[in-house]
């Protein structure tokens, strides 16, 4: 699945999904739905990549004051907001 390689590549296809005359019929079938469904994601694992790319987990909690937001997802974003 393109959502298993990771952010970039499922940014790359919604592009491609919204251009209908980039790709043939059947394969904009296909991608239209990372438009709308890309497969969430534990909390834990978006720690470990907060973690991995800001320098640990101090410098994670540095930038909040608290940490508890993260215990239940409010919303859904797209890489590019």
């Amino acid at each position: 699945l393109i959502t298993d390689l990771g952010p970039a590549f499922v940014k790359i296809v919604q592009v491609f999904a919204s251009r209908p005359d980039a790709l043939p019929e059947a394969y904009q079938k296909e991608f239209e739905g990372l438009l709308e469904r890309v497969r969430p994601f534990k909390k834990d694992e978006a720690m470990e990549t907060m973690s991995r790319n800001l320098g640990g987990d101090e410098a994670v909690r540095s930038l909040f004051d608290d940490m508890s937001v993260f215990d239940e997802p409010v919303a859904a974003a797209s890489v590019g907001q």
